[in-house]
């Protein structure tokens, strides 16, 4: 099992990409659909939830980065 600090900074690093990839993604003026469509994390497809837990963390980047401009 990872250490705490291990399993933090991965988290970090994912939502880290994450934000990155789906403020691009706005910036080419895609909506929240196109975006969940769109988008593919494939360093991060080994960890669990799958596509359900993608969306919804693509959804909470989304509400963040709107609140943002």
């Amino acid at each position: 099992m990872p250490g705490t600090v291990q399993l933090l900074d991965e988290t970090d690093t994912f939502y880290d990409i994450l934000l990155d990839r789906v403020g691009k993604q706005m910036a080419q003026g895609k909506s929240l659909d196109e975006i969940k469509m769109d988008l593919r994390l494939p360093e991060y497809q080994n960890w669990s939830g799958g596509k359900e837990r993608l969306d919804t963390n693509i959804e909470a980047a989304y509400r963040a980065l709107k609140k943002v401009k």
